[in-house]
């Protein structure tokens, strides 16, 4: 049995079921990266489990070295997708579509996690909270409370944005949500988790 192997069993034996680390994989090329996000959060001994948001056009050899390295493997819907917005921003609203978990924090794939970061699901303050990120306008760390009604809300209302670009419509969402609501402390972002093209270049 490899390390990876090993280290995939004991995560699952200790993990927190209602809870997931999420990232997509939308293209094969996709797929390197996050099987690195993936494994670097194993090396940081979280306790919850993986999840990865893969699109039909990622090939079936690849799909099945998805299912090697994460716990979850979940199929990308673009059907869903009513207000043509790119996979890449698709993706980030599908993800409250998983209402199997309370709380998921979905990253981008191509970060790898530089220490253990799960205080990002512990945080108490957002525990209520649909989605979050940080204050900058940054989602490429978004966490979030999977939520059908929220997510055919946003979906609806992104049809008629009428030109406004996707980070700009949740920005002003955002804005116009409670006050109590939190942004994510500025740390929660590229610079801390780290870049694969920086660990691989």
């Amino acid at each position: 049995m490899t390390l990876f192997s090993l280290l995939k069993l004991s995560h699952v034996s200790l993990g927190t079921n209602d809870q997931v680390w999420l990232t997509s994989a939308l293209t094969d090329a996709d797929v390197p990266n996050a099987l690195t996000l993936c494994f670097s959060l194993r090396r940081v001994l979280t306790p919850r489990r993986l999840g990865v948001i893969v699109s039909p056009k990622v090939s079936r050899v690849l799909r099945e070295a998805l299912n090697f390295g994460f716990d979850f493997v979940f199929y990308f819907e673009e059907d869903r997708n009513t207000a043509g917005l790119e996979n890449e921003e698709f993706v980030k609203l599908f993800a409250l579509t998983l209402n199997t978990f309370e709380r998921a924090v979905l990253l981008s794939p191509t970060m790898f996690f530089l220490k253990n970061c799960d205080e990002l699901l512990d945080n108490v303050e957002q525990s209520t909270q649909q989605l979050a990120w940080v204050k900058t306008g940054d989602t490429s760390v978004l966490v979030l409370k999977p939520s059908l009604p929220l997510f055919n809300w946003l979906m609806k209302a992104l049809e008629k944005r009428n030109g406004t670009g996707f980070d700009g419509f949740l920005t002003t969402w955002q804005n116009n949500q409670s006050s109590r609501n939190n942004f994510l402390e500025e740390k929660y972002n590229r610079r801390m988790f780290g870049d694969v093209a920086m660990l691989l270049g």
